[in-house]
């Protein structure tokens, strides 16, 4: 039987995990623990306590398991694991437990992640952006779900909004400020009618809305199975990290995964740039309408579109952290919004 979905009761979930205490969390994850049968063989192997999650990791007679809070603006991962879990069980790992109003669950450990071994290789990218694209497909019944917990809603219509929130953090972030010059700060703001008008196309595309992972890296992408009901996905690959989620039109990933596909088979030897060009394809075919094998012109161009606006869902995951960015944290922000003003300055293809 299902597990019915819950959504968060954001008013006793705090707005930071790193001052907070673990005491209730990890006598929840032992009581459940316990009744899944599984026993905690001693003390926590590591604790990491940040702003935005607090991740435990506890030794049980079946392996390490991973047990995971996350603070009030990230909370609604608990509940979306727990359908992702449902509709595209292949492609992330399956929580033991869930305790969504809190936004607490755990997973077992998912082994390596892609990363420990080096750049991920063009066969990697692909079953990732493929897979990806799987788990979008059947995500997209689940809109009901998702509005339901909560999940950030970045469809189309919102991206002029979320854009100018974007802005406007700049004016409250000193360190942004030092990074984003006065004449691109003005040519930002000038962008404010161009992205209405991509985002308007991008609204009418037949293409349905899904879950945007928003952080899809080859850390967040664990290498192989290592749960007992067999092989996950493309490779095996499954992801996770879903904290910084949100709904969206599904071509928005290509923004982000494109650029570090370059960036990461740059340094294999032997790739070239038309391998590129076959990522996305493999990425587009998914969503073919039924008896078509040709990409058309229509769809490269949704798809460049998206890739473009997806500089904004980036930067704007950014605003549920507290104001105060340190220059680490400022750097990534005002990386997004100049990126965003670099991409303006490409004519789209198609």
């Amino acid at each position: 039987m299902a597990v019915p979905v819950v959504a968060p009761n954001r008013a006793a979930i705090p707005m930071s995990m790193r001052d907070e205490p673990l005491d209730a969390l990890l006598s929840w994850a032992t009581s459940v623990l316990m009744a899944a049968q599984y026993t905690v063989l001693g003390e926590p192997r590591s604790v990491r306590k940040r702003t935005w999650s607090a991740v435990v990791s506890l030794p049980t007679d079946r392996g390490l398991v991973w047990v995971k809070a996350n603070a009030r603006p990230f909370c609604i991962e608990a509940s979306l694991v727990q359908v992702l879990a449902e509709c595209a069980p292949e492609h992330v790992l399956h929580p033991i437990a869930v305790r969504g109003d809190l936004g607490w669950f755990i997973t077992p450990d998912g082994g390596p992640v892609v990363e420990d071994s080096g750049p991920p290789s063009h066969r990697q990218w692909s079953a990732l952006l493929t897979g990806y694209g799987e788990l979008q497909r059947a995500a997209a019944d689940r809109i009901a779900d998702f509005r339901r917990i909560g999940l950030p809603d970045m469809t189309p219509p919102t991206l002029v909004e979320w854009f100018g929130r974007a802005l406007g953090r700049i004016d409250v972030e000193p360190h942004v400020r030092a990074l984003i010059s006065a004449e691109q700060r003005h040519a930002l703001d000038a962008l404010a009618g161009p992205t209405a008008v991509l985002a308007d196309e991008l609204g009418a595309s037949p293409i349905p809305i899904s879950v945007e992972h928003n952080d899809l890296h080859s850390d967040n992408v664990f290498a192989g199975a290592s749960q007992s009901s067999g092989a996950y996905g493309h490779d095996g690959l499954r992801i996770f990290d879903w904290g910084d989620a949100v709904l969206t039109h599904p071509y928005i990933c290509l923004g982000r995964a494109m650029r570090l596909a370059a960036e990461e088979l740059g340094a294999l030897p032997g790739v070239q740039v038309t391998d590129l060009g076959a990522l996305r394809d493999n990425y587009l075919r998914l969503w073919l309408p039924a008896g078509a094998t040709e990409i058309s012109a229509e769809l490269r161009r949704t798809a460049e579109i998206a890739e473009r606006l997806a500089f904004i869902p980036l930067a704007a995951s950014w605003l549920r952290l507290p104001v105060g960015f340190d220059p680490e944290w400022a750097g990534w922000y005002a990386s997004f919004l100049l990126d965003y003003l670099e991409a303006f300055g490409r004519p789209l293809d198609h």
